[in-house]
């Protein structure tokens, strides 16, 4: 599987996760109703990152291209 359509499943699986999870918050109460709250919260902050990690990647990727080329130019 390419890597970025890896980081798009995973943030379809955890956006779907959120959805599911601030569907049920209205039907729970209490304690139950806190940890869906939180565990909802962290899933977002688990899908900003992974909307993160293409980004990298791709910096990641186009800075070691420039870098080779350089060196490139250094060995002539």
């Amino acid at each position: 599987m390419d890597l970025f359509m890896r980081y798009e499943t995973d943030f379809l699986e955890i956006t779907n996760s959120v959805t599911d999870r601030i569907e049920r918050i209205p039907s729970l109460s209490g304690n139950e109703k806190r940890g869906e709250i939180e565990e909802a919260e962290n899933e977002v902050q688990d899908a900003e990152s992974t909307l993160a990690k293409p980004a990298a990647s791709f910096l990641s990727m186009h800075l070691s291209h420039l870098m080779a080329a350089v060196k490139n130019h250094l060995a002539l």
